[in-house]
């Protein structure tokens, strides 16, 4: 692919409008590139997550957290139409709180996290404008402009739903998509002429065709226009755990070091919990049950015994996997845009940011792969350290009430935790789900060090690098 630029945005004028008389469905992993970039599963979770923003948009104009015009197309007919009949049979055959809570499908977790997100567009262009001021750019003839780059941009919509907030112009402001090659062009073929009109968040959209481990997107960014010098807002949405660990930590300090001062960054991230979870490996045993079940019985031949408890378990759970249901994150959830279980849900529970599988019984929902099972990397340590050299600013887990609530949490308030290791952090065995917006660090002023204090979140009290 290598960086290709699919439409004519580079000089700033909208893409020309579908070909075709009528929108085409939903992606499939067949039309989106083949089988060959794009994982079906994950295909259908991008859908579903679609789905459950249109949910959240057709609320009224009081209560929804967002308004997606867009969202119903992207998740095809198909599963809108699931998702309103599991919706409202749920909600029929309720007869506790707990029913009523699985009627909702994912205790608000993609209502909470797109809003979680938009709010910190916006707040990033605020401060990339408010540094571009400081340092002379707003008072030029030319000011600097403002960029926006979603990583894996996948069926984010930002683009041409949100506005600018109050002060900063939108012809100052760039959008960069960037994803594979086939999805990109599949989602402008689903929109058709719905974006063909100029976007709202800026004066341009340039999608960018770029595989984050295969390639090196930056450069593809900056022969799209990107201006490494400038400040940037990096959104990285249902993003790293789908990436290497070592691609994953590479693109954090990518992203510090490709852009100017003002910029920040937000991000979705899972702890080793809720990886081991989504794969399916068991929790990990603390030095006294290495033998597992069979510790008693093994711990007097010592290190040979170790051994053998340590095959017996592993035989163990060759068989349970082959033989029994997968419990934990239940239906088709994550995706190109998917997260993982917020708070402490427990064992069995529904997790994931979404649970929209058409199979009806936790033995149909084994058979398939969720799109959790193709996550690779988790956040092993502190924010502070994990997200270095950015500097965090929250970290919250879904259901938080301070950050990631906005009234629609419906699931049990997450415990607190504020982790001071790295060891603390891979040490915890609850499944957990962290959002996180960061600032670069532009030499630790007071007020970044004021504002961290008063931040949850694993290490987040500790902002900023070490």
């Amino acid at each position: 692919m290598n960086g290709v630029i699919l439409r004519s945005a580079l000089s700033d004028a909208p893409f020309p409008p579908s070909a075709s008389p009528s929108p085409p469905g939903p992606m499939s992993a067949s039309t989106a590139s083949g089988g060959r970039d794009v994982n079906p599963t994950v295909v259908g979770s991008a859908n579903s997550i679609a789905g459950l923003r249109a949910m959240e948009s057709s609320r009224d104009a009081g209560a929804r957290l967002f308004a997606d015009p867009f969202a119903e197309r992207l998740a095809g007919p198909d599963v809108m139409a699931r998702l309103r009949a599991r919706l409202s049979n749920d909600a029929a055959s309720s007869s506790s709180a707990s029913d009523a809570r699985r009627a909702r499908g994912d205790d608000g977790r993609i209502a909470i996290r797109t809003k979680f997100f938009d709010d910190a567009v916006l707040e990033g262009l605020e401060r990339a404008s408010a540094s571009a001021s400081a340092l002379g750019g707003a008072s030029s003839s030319t000011p600097r402009i403002l960029q926006v780059v979603l990583l894996g941009a996948g069926y984010d919509t930002r683009a041409w739903r949100l506005r600018p907030p109050e002060g900063v112009a939108r012809d100052r402001v760039v959008v960069y998509e960037v994803d594979v090659a086939d999805v990109l062009r599949r989602k402008r073929e689903i929109l058709g002429e719905a974006t063909a009109r100029a976007p709202t968040l800026g004066r341009a959209v340039r999608d960018v065709a770029a595989d984050l481990e295969k390639e090196d997107a930056f450069d593809a960014l900056r022969r799209a226009g990107f201006d490494p010098s400038g400040p940037a807002t990096w959104v990285l949405e249902g993003l790293l755990y789908y990436l290497s660990p070592e691609t994953a930590k590479r693109t954090l300090r990518r992203c510090a070091s490709e852009c100017g001062p003002g910029s920040s960054l937000v991000a979705s991230v899972v702890n080793p919990a809720a990886l081991r979870r989504a794969v399916g490996e068991p929790e990990r045993p603390g030095p006294e049950r290495r033998g597992g079940r069979f510790f008693f019985f093994t711990k007097p031949l010592g290190r040979v015994g170790r051994f053998v408890g340590a095959r017996l378990r592993a035989a163990t759970r060759f068989f349970v996997s082959r033989t029994a249901p997968r419990r934990g994150f239940g239906g088709v959830s994550g995706g190109a845009s998917g997260g993982a279980s917020g708070g402490a849900a427990p064992r069995g529970s529904r997790g994931g940011d979404s649970s929209l599988s058409s199979a009806s019984s936790t033995g149909e929902r084994a058979k398939k792969k969720t799109a959790k099972a193709f996550w690779k990397s988790a956040c092993d340590a502190t924010a502070s350290s994990y997200f270095a050299p950015w500097a965090v600013r929250t970290a919250a887990q879904p259901g938080d009430a301070k950050h990631a609530h906005f009234g629609r949490w419906t699931g049990a308030a997450p415990d607190a935790f504020a982790p001071e290791t790295d060891e603390a952090c891979r040490a915890d065995e609850t499944p957990r789900t962290w959002y996180v917006k960061c600032v670069k660090a532009e030499g630790g002023s007071k007020d970044d060090e004021d504002e961290n204090e008063n931040q949850s979140g694993p290490g987040a009290r500790r902002s900023g690098p070490r």
